[in-house]
């Protein structure tokens, strides 16, 4: 390749190298110099214009990297394309051997083809092979890190203005040629940077392969949301990478640094303390073939006394140093196994017995997904549970949790292309080959989950006074005796007495409730809130014209617990909801459930108009070699068989699966791998919790309503 090396010489890889040893012909010096420098030129622009296609301009321009990056290109051009090479070699010889004259525009030609080709390839193939590799981000820096620098727009939340400004950030490996780009809180002035760049605070800090198109998730090569401080992440953060590793917890000068969780590309989980980036004090690790350490680490590696739990359930006392297990009565895998009743019995000298298998969400396919539709993994002593990463769908799930306004996030989700991405791995513990001769997912129980999953519609922005809301219900059961105890309540925590909604019809999609009684029962003038109109001249003057509403309206007790968003006056009620639902074996369970929601008692008419809201959310990414689960409902005892392909002599197979099914359900089983002598293995008890709520239906406009004219709300809020 041409380029100039750090003593000003110019170094032509291949070409060069031939030209210089003088292999292939006896032409002279003048001749031979000529089209050395004749290629060197060619080349060296050529690298950098496939350099620029293959994403590495970048390294181009920091000192010392074109250098490193070229000689690379050149070892991997002599190792990978030996063909190209051995025919640029003959071609560039035969035009270095010309008698009495200088190569011919033909061979020119041709050389620069072959050059061409090669670089291409050996460019393209680098940057894979560099971004590739294990390491590159704040979990796993190079030896050399360094400050990156760019200029980006960024917005002033105090002047509400944008600038082009420079940031400054650590780069944990700069000779991958990452870009990145800084999008700090919105409420961050100056987006948080300090003179030199520096950003500091909350905000979102991803890494992208350099040159990719900022539209492109998958060059998306770490992200990093949390807090900053002087451009290194310190403070709570979370870490995600492409291979799915991901990192949430404490961090300090750049570094993991304090209380962790720490899952890596397989699965397996860290929760403990760590020191520098690296594992260092008490913790738990859980691996995905549901072994389960409780010790403690020492720069990195299990070191002292700790409890340790098999996957069949056998616990026993360990004992660690430097990594190495040097005490302790470990079990054999074999009786492990037996006592979790994992293997068939009578199969001690069977091929199973050398095998182990783990499950886990596949997170590299995972961390693609929408956040709000990941799934999680968590493995305990008696079974590793599949399950909503999402605290927002996880609540559903749970009893005793608020019920919360409507945001429409589970309606503007395409759930028919939403997947639970499952891997699970057999293999064997000392690399043994072992054939086997089928694998199946042998379910005891697939079970609708009828819970109701409900949430709050308030009747606001059309009408001044409308003294309702609905209750939408995204579950699979129907909603009985429902009643509502609660009092009035404005933003600052004044409440009226406490009032009840009782005698309410059963529901199955969604309920209306009527407050207009309880509000006549605290007092207000209920006719006056419905037939009078209150104008306000201007959005500037809304403050002013709430406070003459509250002198001329008779309220009540609910006079104290009144407040205006934006150019509507409001009442929150505050309270409990009560009722009971049916699972699919008719057993009656009884919930209750805190809520607040707001009511629209006047509307403050003003001329202008305000908000518009954002867009919804996709499915799961597009997964390729995943075999489809479609799972049943409300059934027991039954075997889904997996393909089996190739060679069945192995030391280890990996499966991946895309589960999903029609409703929220419940979904126990094993995965089973049976061999050729009649012996099996299967995997700890496993359990996918899997969220599909209901459609919905509600209509949330009635196009024959007329609304109160210069209604301003914020219905975003």
């Amino acid at each position: 390749m041409g380029v100039v090396d750090g003593g000003g010489r110019r170094v032509d890889g291949a070409v060069a190298k031939m030209v210089a040893t003088g292999k292939g012909g006896t032409r002279g010096k003048h001749h031979r110099g000529h089209a050395e420098s004749e290629l060197g030129h060619f080349s060296k622009s050529l690298f950098c214009f496939f350099a620029s296609r293959a994403g590495l301009a970048p390294l181009m321009t920091r000192p010392g990297r074109g250098v490193l990056y070229s000689r690379a290109l050149e070892e991997f051009l002599k190792k990978k394309t030996r063909a190209a090479a051995a025919l640029l070699a003959t071609r560039t010889a035969r035009a270095l051997d010309s008698p009495g004259r200088l190569p011919s525009n033909r061979h020119r030609v041709g050389i620069s083809r072959m050059i061409a080709r090669a670089a291409s390839l050996a460019a393209l193939a680098l940057v894979a092979a560099t971004i590739d590799a294990a390491g590159g981000d704040y979990l796993h820096p190079s030896p050399h890190p360094e400050w990156d620098s760019r200029v980006q727009t960024i917005y002033d939340a105090a002047t509400r203005s944008v600038s082009r400004k420079t940031v400054s950030v650590w780069d944990p490996s700069p000779e991958k040629g990452l870009d990145f780009v800084w999008e700090p809180d919105p409420k961050l002035a100056d987006g948080g940077l300090s003179a030199e760049g520096l950003p500091s605070g909350s905000g979102r800090l991803q890494w992208r392969i350099g040159g990719s198109p900022s539209y492109d998730p998958s060059a998306v090569f770490a992200t990093y949301v949390g807090s900053l401080s002087r451009g290194k992440p310190s403070g709570h953060g979370r870490l995600e990478l492409r291979t799915g590793e991901y990192l949430d917890g404490d961090w300090l000068d750049g570094a993991p640094d304090g209380t962790v969780l720490w899952v890596d590309e397989a699965g397996n989980r860290y929760e403990g303390l760590m020191r520098h980036g690296v594992a260092d004090g008490p913790a738990r690790y859980v691996s995905t073939n549901g072994e389960i350490f409780t010790g403690t680490f020492r720069d990195g590696v299990r070191d002292g006394t700790a409890t340790t739990q098999l996957p069949g359930g056998t616990t026993y006392q360990s004992v660690w140093q430097g990594g190495r297990e040097v005490g302790g009565k470990r079990p054999d895998l074999f009786a492990d196994a037996r006592m979790g009743g994992l293997l068939k019995a009578g199969t001690k000298a069977g091929q199973a017995a050398g095998f182990s298998i783990s499950a886990a969400i596949d997170e590299r396919i995972n961390l693609e997904s929408e956040e709000a539709l990941q799934y999680e993994t968590a493995a305990s002593g008696d079974n590793t549970q599949f399950y909503p990463r999402s605290n927002y769908l996880m609540k559903f799930w749970k009893s005793g949790t608020n019920i919360d306004v409507q945001d429409h996030v589970l309606s503007m989700t395409s759930w028919d292309q939403v997947f639970a991405f499952v891997k699970v791995d057999l293999s064997s513990e000392n690399s043994r080959k072992g054939k086997i001769a089928s694998m199946s997912l042998d379910f005891s129980e697939s079970q609708a989950f009828n819970k109701p999953m409900l949430s709050l519609y308030p009747d606001v922005g059309c009408l001044g006074f409308s003294p309702q809301f609905a209750i939408i219900n995204q579950g699979w059961g129907k909603v009985l005796e429902p009643e509502f105890h609660f009092v009035f309540s404005d933003d600052k925590g004044n409440t009226s007495t406490p009032l009840d909604i009782e005698g309410i019809d059963d529901f199955d999609s969604s309920g209306n409730i009527d407050v207009l009684n309880s509000i006549r029962q605290a007092g207000a003038d209920v006719n006056a809130l419905a037939t009078r109109h209150f104008k306000c001249a201007s959005i500037e003057g809304l403050e002013a014209c709430s406070q003459q509403f509250l002198a001329a309206t008779d309220l009540g007790v609910i006079g104290k617990s009144i407040y205006r968003n934006e150019g509507v006056m409001l009442t929150n009620l505050v309270g409990k909801m009560k009722y009971k639902w049916k699972d699919p074996a008719n057993k009656i369970h009884t919930e209750e459930q805190p809520f607040t929601v707001p009511v629209s008692l006047a509307a403050l008419e003003v001329p202008e108009s305000v908000a518009e809201c954002g867009s919804g959310m996709s499915g799961s990414p597009e997964a390729a070699q995943y075999q489809d689960i479609h799972l049943p409902l409300n059934r027991k005892n039954y075997s889904i068989s997996v393909p089996m392909r190739g060679n069945r002599d192995i030391s280890r197979l990996v499966a991946r699966f895309k589960f999903h099914a029609d409703r929220s359900s419940i979904h126990k089983f094993r995965v089973k791998a049976t061999f050729a002598d009649g012996s099996e293995r299967q995997s700890k008890p496993l359990e996918l919790l899997w969220f599909r709520p209901r459609p919905d239906n509600f209509e949330y406009y009635d196009a024959g309503r007329k609304c109160d004219p210069g209604i301003q709300y914020n219905v975003c809020h």
